[in-house]
């Protein structure tokens, strides 16, 4: 994915945010994968605009193999 990725480290996940400057306005929703070394990878999607509060029950989160590119499903 091309864009900017914050990395936060720890013994058995690593997360990071994903966003592009492109599709900030085409997708109003943001990514976050967190890569386990002992299991299957999970993705989460949640609204780029919502508060705090409202990102403790408006998410999907999901297996990284559940999800494909859209582009190559079209």
């Amino acid at each position: 994915m091309d864009g900017s990725a914050d990395v936060s480290d720890d013994r058995t996940a690593r997360e990071r945010r994903f966003t592009t400057e492109d599709d900030s306005f085409r997708y109003p929703l943001e990514t976050v994968v967190v890569r386990y070394e002992d299991r299957s990878d999970r993705c989460t999607l949640l609204p780029k605009d919502c508060s705090d509060d409202e990102k403790l029950t408006t998410w999907l989160t999901a297996s990284v193999e559940a999800f494909v590119d859209l582009d190559d499903t079209r």
